[in-house]
């Protein structure tokens, strides 16, 4: 099983690209087989942490897009998206990612739910932790 770790990220504003770091060398975070969609949501969500409604919202949208593409099922919910990916994921994952629903008491809000870019209120911490976890089980599943 491969382990990874939560990068720092950078954002180039000139190329669009979230970064990575890694012993002093900016690479980029995501290898190029990710799903476009994917990848803007996540930019996105990490362009604006420092307005925590919008990034958690792009982040939960990027979140079920990821976790429909892994498991290769529409459902219609970002909690639903989750219990279907979890049978396709390391247990380690399954359970950082249930962490995440959990924090972000996404089972019981509807509009985090839907996770169609709701601006909600948020948890302390909540968009990086949505990021932290798209981050991992992208790395896990597309390397």
């Amino acid at each position: 099983m491969k382990k990874f770790s939560v990068s720092k990220r950078s954002y180039c504003p000139h190329c669009h690209t979230v970064f990575q770091e890694s012993n002093d060398e900016l690479i980029p975070m995501f290898p190029k087989n990710i799903p476009e969609n994917i990848i803007e949501d996540y930019n996105e969500a990490v362009v604006s942490l420092s307005t925590p409604k919008a990034s958690a919202a792009f982040a939960r949208r990027c979140l079920k897009n990821l976790l429909k593409e892994i498991s290769n099922c529409e459902v219609a919910t970002l909690s639903a998206s989750a219990k279907e990916a979890k049978k396709h994921l390391p247990q380690d994952i399954s359970e950082s990612l249930e962490n995440v629903i959990s924090l972000g008491k996404i089972k019981e809000n509807p509009l985090k739910d839907d996770a169609e870019g709701q601006i909600v209120d948020v948890e302390p911490n909540e968009p990086e932790s949505i990021l932290d976890s798209i981050e991992i089980i992208a790395k896990n599943f597309y390397l």
